[in-house]
């Protein structure tokens, strides 16, 4: 016997959804390292006063698209993991605040590997801002998927009242799985 709310919310299971995580982490790796990439080729042609050609442009492509998206997976690691688990504890997964702190840990992560000798000249934040964009695209598309996904956890809960905080509601996946 099928119940309408186990019929109507088993979508609602954070664990079962459209994708993997694993998919959403290599999205979010995506999107960083594209917007990145072409950050920095844009720092690239000012620095070089607009007289970049095709050669060059790949070559950058190449390059760059290496070491940002290195860093860019670096990054998710070491800094935006424990975010998410920080951020799922205290119950704000919200993508704005992904995205701000995102934008802040690129920054600051170009800012002190490799503009802090220079800090004191304006092109010298070319190079951070660059990071920062990066950051904040990354942690942006992580973050819409943390939120969606803790919002419809939220929602499952509050739907039938006879579960426990916690428990998911559907019977039949916690039987298998």
């Amino acid at each position: 016997m099928t119940t309408e709310f186990s019929q109507n919310h088993i979508s609602e299971i954070t664990e079962i959804s459209d994708r993997p995580s694993i998919f959403h982490f290599g999205a979010s790796l995506g999107w960083g390292t594209v917007i990145g990439t072409a950050a920095l080729l844009i720092v690239a042609a000012v620095d070089a006063g607009f007289g970049l050609d095709a050669k060059d442009i790949g070559a950058g492509i190449a390059f760059f698209g290496f070491f940002v998206g290195l860093f860019t997976v670096l990054s998710m690691i070491f800094i935006g993991l424990p975010i998410t688990f920080l951020l799922r504890v205290t119950g704000y997964e919200r993508a704005a605040i992904y995205s701000g702190l995102g934008a802040i840990a690129g920054f600051a992560v170009l800012a002190v590997l490799f503009e802090a000798p220079r800090l004191g000249e304006p092109e010298s934040l070319l190079m951070p801002f660059a990071g920062a964009l990066a950051g904040f695209s990354c942690a942006l598309r992580w973050g819409m998927w943390r939120e969606k996904a803790a919002l419809s956890g939220q929602r499952a809960r509050q739907q039938d009242p006879k579960e426990p905080p916690g428990k998911r509601a559907n019977r039949i996946h916690d039987l298998l799985f």
